[in-house]
């Protein structure tokens, strides 16, 4: 689930319409509803967020950004030219002073 889901939802349960994130914990109301549609926020809003809600930061952001297995898309073959061997680097030469 998106971050901004995930904040509207919380919201949602604890019964606050934007009015009250507004009036009650200094929220802007433009501010919540750009965080609602997914749009980017500062660590500071993050953490303010977490305090309003009652929730450690770490479970407003888990799993956000972690990809299913179903996302995961094969990888084009490997162009069979290429070694699959790792080389050592070359040994840089002395430099002549």
């Amino acid at each position: 689930m998106a971050l901004g889901k995930r904040i509207k939802e919380l919201r949602k349960q604890r019964g606050m319409t934007h009015r009250v994130m507004v009036s009650d914990y200094g929220f802007h109301l433009t501010q919540i509803a750009r965080i609602e549609r997914g749009e980017s926020f500062s660590v500071p809003t993050l953490l303010r967020l977490a305090e309003t809600f009652q929730v450690p930061v770490g479970e407003l952001i888990s799993g956000i950004g972690e990809i299913d297995g179903d996302e995961l898309k094969p990888k084009a073959a490997i162009d069979s030219k290429r070694s699959k061997e790792v080389k050592p680097p070359k040994e840089a030469k002395a430099s002549k002073k």
